[in-house]
């Protein structure tokens, strides 16, 4: 049996190391919660919708690729103005869509039958 002993200066350098590694490790964490708050507040929804609407309207050749391999993607939470804009421009791609959550627009009548607004509401299929 083999023992192993270590000189101060080892356990200088792991604890160098040790050190290093524990820094960074904060330091990145203290930079992830300093971004949240303003991530937060960037509407990620939208910046979702505008991903899906650019890959459904815009699609890269290596994404049309995978749609005549078959892949299917999912778009999820787009409008139904949307979705009736891409049934019309890209119909031809249709086999490769699924849409979930869609978001429709409805007229709120208020209580004395006046137009009060849009509202949105979502399908939910519960699957």
């Amino acid at each position: 049996m083999k023992k192993q002993i270590l000189t101060q200066s080892d356990a200088t350098t792991s604890s160098s190391v040790l050190a290093t590694v524990l820094t960074n490790v904060l330091a990145a964490g203290a930079l992830l919660l300093a971004l949240l708050p303003g991530a937060a507040n960037a509407a990620p929804h939208d910046s979702a919708r505008q991903w899906q609407l650019q890959r459904l309207f815009h699609p890269t050749p290596a994404q049309l690729t995978r749609e005549r391999q078959g892949s299917v993607f999912i778009y999820d939470g787009l409008s139904a103005r949307d979705i009736d804009r891409a049934l019309k421009q890209a119909f031809d791609r249709v086999d490769a869509m699924m849409f979930v959550n869609v978001i429709r627009e409805k007229q709120d009548q208020g209580d004395s039958g006046d137009d009060g607004g849009t509202i949105a509401t979502s399908d939910d299929d519960d699957c």
